[in-house]
């Protein structure tokens, strides 16, 4: 094992035999003046809790293609009858497949989950224009039994 004051970085590195007899350093991890714990090579591994203000995950995929034109939302039905069958939501992982994995991914269970959130958004916007709709035709409905009422008096 080594540690250096490099920059006023502290520098954890571990020594093994190249195979020729000289020492090869791997650095295992570092400390940086800011106060940043770089992990350079392979995961940080904690057991037990973890406590932060915050936690930034980076990601990919950001689903707002929910939102396109030629995105083809599943059908309420469609959802019911998977959620009936399966136990879960589409695309979310069961419970028992995110304990056979081991836990689940933080940047891939939220992007999952905010695209369940557009969706959800989307099918609330469905449903105003369906209640919208529905209240237009119950106000005519209303108006033509005035004027049946009206017509009834003559």
């Amino acid at each position: 094992w080594y540690v250096r004051n490099w920059g006023g970085s502290y520098v954890f590195n571990r020594g093994t035999n190249g195979g020729t007899g000289n020492t090869v350093k791997r650095q295992l991890f570092r400390i940086e003046t800011n106060g940043n714990i770089v992990v350079p090579q392979g995961n940080a591994i904690i057991d037990g809790r973890v406590n932060s203000e915050e936690v930034k995950v980076e990601v990919l995929d950001i689903p707002d293609y929910v939102f396109a034109n030629d995105y083809e939302l599943r059908s309420l039905e469609d959802t019911k009858a998977f959620i009936t069958q399966n136990k879960h939501l589409p695309e979310i992982p069961s419970e028992k497949e995110i304990r056979a994995n081991g836990g689940i991914e933080l940047g891939d269970m939220n992007m999952r989950l905010l695209k369940k959130i557009e969706e959800l958004t989307l099918y609330q916007i469905q449903l105003m224009e369906r209640l919208e709709e529905l209240e237009s035709k119950n106000a005519e409905i209303d108006q033509l039994k005035k004027e049946i009422r009206e017509l009834k008096q003559k």
